[in-house]
């Protein structure tokens, strides 16, 4: 059983020691994870039926192994987490962009069919303003009363030749 204990005290001592070598995880939240409350911790080696040196919380070494082994596990499980989030964003992101691009793309061709019917539009009333405005002879006021007069001429003369 003491073996155990000791066994136990040297793996959290290793598991702590090795935590501070490796320094903080690939990432560190904006506000840096704070020691609450502050201090030292404190492992004693206490036997069964012994009082403890200090008030607080005692461990099997069971538990305590599997409380450092949580720990640590959630350290490598926080750089996977969060670069697997940071990947899902630059995905997000990348979508949005092409989504943008393609709506943007899309807004481009319906303004220039929009501009070109509105030219093509254009043009057709400034050409009919023109006839309107200037139109060609046969169309005319004038033609129309000139052929009026011709025909009822002739047609009175072809009247009168007929009579005759």
């Amino acid at each position: 059983m003491r073996q155990l204990m000791l066994a136990t005290v040297f793996m959290l001592s290793a598991a702590t020691a090795q935590a501070a070598d490796d320094g903080p995880p690939a990432y560190s939240p904006d506000p840096p994870i704070q020691t609450i409350p502050a201090g030292d911790d404190k492992i004693e080696t206490v036997s069964k039926g012994k009082p403890a040196p200090f008030s607080g919380q005692l461990y099997s070494s069971a538990t305590a192994l599997r409380w450092a082994n949580w720990l640590v596990q959630y350290r490598t499980r926080l750089v996977q987490d969060v670069g697997r989030e940071r990947e899902l964003c630059t995905t997000e992101v990348t979508h949005q962009q092409e989504l943008r691009d393609i709506e943007a793309e899309r807004n481009r061709k319906v303004e220039e069919s929009l501009k070109d019917g509105i030219k093509r539009s254009e043009q057709r009333n400034v050409s009919l303003q023109d006839q309107i405005n200037d139109p060609s002879f046969f169309r005319s006021m004038e033609f129309g009363l000139i052929l009026g007069v011709t025909a009822t001429v002739v047609g009175v003369v072809a009247i009168a030749i007929a009579v005759n």
